[in-house]
């Protein structure tokens, strides 16, 4: 269940911040810091397209890029 998950992921969380291998961070600001930055790309397709003067398929290809940089971005973020 999703209590469970939720466990054993402030617990890995627990484990990596003592090794020093990540920053001193919640668990809840991960989650946040995730969900905004993916869901932002897709609240904002229509104003992107028009702006950046995207078909479907260049919005296809900027999304994909979006994924690569918010992967780069939180795994930064979490360096201590």
């Amino acid at each position: 269940n999703n209590t469970s998950v939720y466990k054993q992921v402030v617990e890995d969380l627990e484990v990596e911040i003592e090794a020093g291998r990540i920053r001193q961070i919640s668990v809840i600001d991960i989650i946040f810091m995730i969900l905004t930055l993916n869901i932002s790309v897709f609240l904002m397709k229509p104003m992107l397209m028009e702006i950046l003067g995207l078909d479907e398929k260049g919005f296809g290809e900027f999304a994909e890029n979006r994924k690569k940089e918010n992967v780069m971005t939180i795994m930064k973020s979490l360096k201590p």
